[in-house]
């Protein structure tokens, strides 16, 4: 009888990620009043993917307006003037929060910079004064359902308006990892895939796709994550 030869268990570590809902440090804090930080959502084509804890459901709290953050990329991660995921930040106007001044969106690549979503407080893509810029989040992709027979890469920036010298107060910034929650994006508090000490973490953002395309890798996911102070 020949012997059947069997090859050893594989010692390969398997990195095990747990479901979005997860993701989360369980029951999000109450929002902060001097705060204007009001939550964040997710909608995907229509449909109300990750709900803005403090409403839930893809809605802002009443005393706080919606800014439009929008990524339009397809499930093959190229940018698409059909599909629509947008990730929806609350924030009051009045009093105004010394720590945090907005949001605002830019696409760059080698053919063409534009502010793509305004700061509601600035009218462009700037901070107000005493705030500084944080990159919280970017998405990359071809420009072809843009511009028709272009080629080059774009990169979508999330950027926050922030104060990060003061302690942090109900907002206490963002980070981006990958699928496997690696850091790709770092909190300005602390300078980490992290939240500081004494606030706690929800995911803010879930992106997948096909193709590495938006994130450099086959298949691309993508997470954003939000700490708020307890």
């Amino acid at each position: 009888m020949t012997g059947v030869s069997t090859a050893p268990p594989s010692t390969t570590a398997v990195t095990t990620v747990p479901p979005p809902a997860a993701l989360s440090d369980g029951p999000p804090p109450a929002f902060v009043a001097a705060s204007a930080w009001r939550g964040s959502y997710q909608e995907d084509d229509g449909v109300c993917t990750l709900r803005n804890p403090g409403t839930d459901g893809c809605t802002c709290p009443s005393g706080s307006s919606p800014t439009v953050l929008d990524a339009p990329l397809d499930e093959e991660g190229k940018y698409s003037a059909t599909r629509s995921s947008r990730f929806t930040v609350c924030l009051t106007s009045e009093p105004h929060d010394e720590m945090l001044g907005g949001f605002y969106q830019k696409l760059a690549s080698a053919i063409i910079t534009t502010c793509s979503v305004a700061n509601p407080l600035t009218g462009d893509c700037t901070c107000p004064a005493k705030t500084n810029t944080a990159t919280v989040a970017q998405f990359r992709g071809p420009l072809m359902s843009l511009y028709p027979g272009a080629v080059a890469d774009a990169v979508m920036t999330l950027t926050a308006c922030v104060e990060p010298d003061l302690a942090p107060r109900g907002y206490a910034g963002m980070y981006q990892t990958d699928g496997q929650l690696n850091c790709l994006q770092t909190n300005v508090y602390g300078g980490a895939c992290a939240c500081p000490d004494g606030s706690s973490r929800q995911l803010a953002r879930q992106f997948k796709a096909t193709t590495g395309l938006a994130c450099g890798v086959t298949p691309c996911e993508l997470y954003t994550f939000v700490c708020m102070t307890k």
